[in-house]
């Protein structure tokens, strides 16, 4: 009776050079979710040629600043919030259990900035 060899282990996975690392971590942060449409309406608002026509700066720095409170720092606090309070294990939400909460409140916080925006009189 011949004895089975066992299965032969995977190759371990390459280890990146830490510039490499760090690269990939500052990508991920700039690029993360909750900076993109602060990052959007800053492009559109700051950068546009057509848009500085139709809007003053004062108007400008309201609408960007109105998206910045209601789509980075509004969810980024009820996120620690969440941690602080023992709601969540870690600020990285590993499980889609810990995701839930702060995805519910960040889509009302990104409803509430439509709104106020769509409402605004001076647009």
């Amino acid at each position: 009776m011949s004895v089975p060899f066992p299965a032969a282990a995977p190759p371990p996975a390459p280890i990146a050079p830490a510039w490499q690392r760090l690269a990939a971590q500052v990508v991920s942060a700039l690029l993360h979710p909750l900076f993109v449409p602060a990052a959007l309406v800053w492009l559109m608002l700051y950068q546009h040629p057509m848009y500085h026509l139709f809007t003053d700066a004062p108007l400008r720095l309201r609408l960007f600043a109105m998206v910045v409170l209601n789509t980075v720092l509004f969810p980024g606090l009820v996120v620690f919030l969440l941690w602080r309070l023992k709601f969540i294990s870690s600020m990285q939400l590993h499980t889609q259990k810990e995701r839930i909460m702060p995805l519910t409140i960040s889509i009302v916080f990104y409803f509430w900035a439509f709104y106020v925006g769509r409402n605004l009189e001076s647009i």
